[in-house]
């Protein structure tokens, strides 16, 4: 599945796992925009990913994982944790850091 599509359908999975309507995002979007993310139809930005994540009680990571580990795909979590250790971790075996020490 493509990262756009699946997106949306892992937000739609989540949303109705928690016994969530469209309407309760309206704090951080509408029910039309949240409609069209769940399509496919639209990309939601940083932000609107924490926010969402949020509202459905997950880590933002938790949401864009499930996007990204479709059995469609045949990738699986843990493929996706492999490639994201892989990723984060340079040839020299030290990792990758975001601190602004």
């Amino acid at each position: 599945m493509k990262p756009v599509p699946a997106f949306g359908a892992a937000l739609k999975a989540l949303r109705l796992s928690r016994g969530l309507s469209q309407q309760s995002f309206a704090t951080v979007a509408t029910r039309e925009h949240i409609s069209r993310l769940e399509r496919g139809q639209s990309i939601p930005n940083l932000k609107l990913v924490c926010d969402l994540a949020a509202i459905l009680d997950v880590h933002p990571l938790s949401l864009l994982t499930l996007a990204f580990t479709s059995e469609e795909d045949g990738q699986g979590l843990d493929e996706a944790w492999r490639r994201v250790w892989l990723d984060l971790h340079s040839p020299g075996g030290s990792s990758v850091s975001t601190s602004t020490k």
